[in-house]
């Protein structure tokens, strides 16, 4: 029996700066604020210290409107429109975020969350290139900060990615064409084709407690076994679960954790290994994270929705990620803090992998 890891969502770095505000008084006790140098008005201040409270707070649309109003009262405060950018990634508005991370980056070509945040930003949209010049030239710009080598290791693994691509594009030249654009099987299977056989069906999937886990909510079992249920709607039935209640018994076991350091790659949100023989898919392992890998992306209901739809598609043999960020598959997890469904991609993709057309290759 083979087993196989599966590598899960690529995470990206993005920091949200905590803008310190210096004052001092001036005429009839007022007070003049000063932010790098520069005096602001006390609107300004005031939009700005509830702009980051909010943001912290992870409340977006409040985060936003504040920090909207101090960008117009101190147009030329580069973290501020890097925590603006913040919020607008969060909503799920990436154009509007990236200019905010531009601006921040023209504004101060030494502020270092300006570029990770903008590098973060070109990933999760997909634009690669992008992100792989701009995360390189953080590390030239700083080479010793903190997360250089986090940095590092995410260029390396973009640039795998990006070559994956690349091979499957040269291999078949038609991917891009109208047919093709339907689905992204051929990106998902490119080191072979898995898949559990019809005899399996329905897969018997165990869910572990995680009380006592920290972090752990109880809405998070449920959360999971949605995203089995929607995978098998979606299939139009071809895949199908029973969820049982003894992990010996079962084809799919699923687990969940506070310590990411249990996982093979520290940077990511979960973990899958598929086990197989040369009838497909015998078993499969989940572990899911309860906690956030990065500070200023709480664990939300959102967030770990399309976690968990990533990791099923892996487990029901979607082995590799499409470039499509819309796709569940996608190599990269969402800067944004909505809900995700399964799109007509998505389950063209899973049909045509249980279809009678395909058979189980070596992987």
């Amino acid at each position: 029996m083979k087993r196989t890891f599966i590598k899960i969502i690529i995470l990206f770095l993005f920091t949200a700066t905590d803008v310190s505000l210096m004052s001092a008084p001036g005429k009839a006790q007022n007070y003049q604020y000063s932010l790098d140098g520069k005096v602001i008005s006390s609107e300004a201040y005031e939009a700005i210290t509830k702009g980051q409270r909010f943001l912290h707070a992870n409340n977006n649309a409040e985060a936003i409107m504040m920090l909207k109003k101090a960008c117009e009262l101190a147009p030329d405060i580069p973290d501020v429109h890097n925590n603006l950018g913040i919020a607008l990634a969060k909503s799920g508005q990436p154009d509007a975020a990236i200019q905010e991370f531009e601006t921040a980056r023209s504004l101060n070509p030494n502020l270092d969350a300006a570029w990770m945040s903008l590098a973060g930003m070109y990933q999760s949209t997909g634009q690669i290139d992008k992100a792989i010049e701009t995360y390189k030239t953080f590390l030239t710009r700083f080479p010793k900060h903190r997360d250089s080598t986090k940095i590092a290791s995410l260029v390396q693994g973009l640039e795998k990615e990006q070559a994956r691509q690349k091979s499957v594009s040269s291999s078949d030249p038609d991917l891009n064409r109208s047919s093709e654009a339907e689905d992204y099987f051929r990106e998902v299977t490119r080191d072979g084709i898995m898949r559990w056989s019809k005899e399996r069906m329905p897969l018997k999937v165990f869910i572990s407690s995680g009380d006592g886990v920290p972090g752990y909510m109880p809405e998070y079992r449920e959360l999971l076994r949605q995203s089995f249920t929607d995978w098998s709607k979606v299939s139009d039935g071809l895949v199908t679960f029973t969820f049982i209640d003894k992990p010996e018994q079962a084809d799919i076991t699923c687990s969940w954790s506070n310590d990411p350091t249990r996982f093979k790659n520290i940077a990511e949100a979960g973990e899958t290994f598929l086990y197989s023989n040369k009838t497909g898919l015998v078993k499969g392992t989940i572990a899911l994270l309860t906690v956030p890998l990065v500070p200023d992306l709480p664990l939300t209901r959102n967030r770990l929705r399309s976690i968990c739809i990533h990791e099923v598609g892996h487990v029901l043999g979607l082995a590799g990620h499409s470039s499509t960020p819309q796709d569940a598959m996608f190599h990269t997890m969402s800067m944004a803090d909505l809900w995700k469904d399964l799109t007509q991609r998505d389950a063209n993709t899973i049909r045509r992998l249980y279809s009678a057309e395909t058979t189980n290759t070596s992987h």
